[in-house]
């Protein structure tokens, strides 16, 4: 099959997920294509991990954090330049197994970063209702967050409006290949996003979502809806970015969201002086 050669970005450098934890128990050998090499992942007796490139011949970095393994990358073979995030609340043992989703999309890890960003999408693509509070974005270096505070209406039995719930929703970025959203307040969920380049133009895209394990029954529901609610919305985006051209200098109102601002921040990932926008 021949991918769409319309977006002229390298590939970012960082630390991607390769597999789920669960997916590779002690003795067993995956064999992998990411990053446009060949890898094979071992998991040994003892349950230490070994990732090697096949294409090139040589030991890669890897991590195991929160039940998931993350190979480091980097074009030039440099060692890990940061570590990946970890979630304590996913260590404690009172949060319930992931709920799975996964595609593989032709496309690059740049535009489906840039759709979180992208505010005006989510009320024209999506449907979903226009929200009048503005985030509070911080950029770090490799780290990217955004935190957004609501004050939702609370109703009483007879459905009269009785003062305020305060909802805040924090969406985080560690790398270009570890995302994740934490809801408190109103719902209590976590959904980590993590793409990972197959090649230059098409990624893997999983997602993983965790609640407390406090009404385990119901909230096993919720996060049955939480990951449907999240790839319904992934279904709605993926033929927008495919066939979406890439502008290093696109034309920008007052409510596309700050693309720009994430674009530079981005651009640090790339080794190479092609990356542009």
């Amino acid at each position: 099959m021949k991918f769409p050669d319309n977006i002229p970005l390298p590939m970012p450098y960082g630390w991607f997920f390769i597999r789920f934890s669960d997916e590779l128990r002690a003795g067993e050998t995956a064999r992998l294509f990411y990053f446009n090499r060949h890898l094979q992942l071992q998991r040994l007796p003892s349950g230490e991990l070994q990732l090697q490139d096949t294409t090139h011949r040589q030991a890669m970095s890897v991590v195991e954090v929160n039940g998931i393994i993350w190979a480091w990358y980097h074009p030039e073979n440099i060692p890990p330049l940061f570590e990946v995030h970890r979630m304590p609340e996913l260590d404690s043992g009172e949060w319930m197994p992931y709920q799975k989703a996964a595609w593989t999309i032709n496309t690059c890890i740049q535009e489906t970063g840039e759709n979180a960003v992208d505010t005006a999408h989510f009320y024209y693509v999506h449907k979903l209702p226009e929200i009048d509070a503005q985030p509070r974005i911080t950029y770090e270096q490799h780290r990217r967050t955004s935190e957004l505070v609501l004050a939702l209406d609370k109703f009483d039995v007879e459905g009269k409006k009785c003062g305020h719930l305060e909802s805040r929703v924090i969406t985080a970025c560690c790398g270009p290949g570890q995302t994740w959203t934490r809801s408190f307040g109103l719902s209590d969920f976590l959904i980590i996003g993590l793409p990972t380049p197959v090649t230059e133009q098409q990624i893997e895209l999983h997602f993983a979502c965790s609640l407390p394990r406090a009404k385990e029954k119901s909230n096993a529901t919720l996060a049955q809806a939480v990951i449907q609610n999240a790839s319904d919305q992934v279904e709605q985006d993926i033929p927008i970015w495919e066939h979406k051209i890439y502008r290093p200098d696109p034309v920008l109102c007052d409510g596309d969201g700050p693309i720009a601002q994430y674009r530079k921040w981005f651009k640090q990932f790339y080794a190479t002086a092609s990356a542009s926008g």
